[in-house]
């Protein structure tokens, strides 16, 4: 595991919104939170989009961080949180209700049907 430290100026010059600083922080922190998004994510792309809504979040709350535990582990919880949100919102999306599922005869279904592509697997797979 990566240990991430934090030193208080960088906070400090983040929450008075200092872009270099804040940059440096995502920088910083973009290998161990990206392994975090990834494993909710279903690829890359979500992934990406789940560290960049967290990362909005973590500027925008930093000014009420308490300093009373670790940073680090105060920004992955907002992380986890994001991740999980994400989660919720696509467990939504892709609920089909059996109404609208279209009825196919086993004859109707063609072999072409079963054979898949790399990425095709590369997705179940994640």
């Amino acid at each position: 595991m990566i240990q991430l430290t934090i030193d208080k100026e960088l906070i400090d010059r983040c929450r008075a919104r200092d872009a270099r600083a804040q940059e440096s922080l995502y920088r910083l922190c973009y290998p161990v939170f990206m392994k975090i998004c990834l494993r909710y994510a279903n690829g890359y792309d979500d992934a990406a989009n789940i560290l960049q809504e967290s990362f909005i979040k973590i500027f925008m709350k930093l000014h009420s961080y308490q300093e009373s535990g670790d940073v680090v582990g105060w920004m992955k919880r907002i992380v986890v949180n994001s991740a999980i949100d994400h989660v919720r919102k696509e467990k939504t999306r892709s609920t089909v209700s059996m109404a609208k599922a279209i009825d196919v005869k086993e004859e109707e279904v063609a072999e072409e049907n079963f054979v898949i592509d790399e990425n095709q697997l590369l997705a179940l797979i994640r």
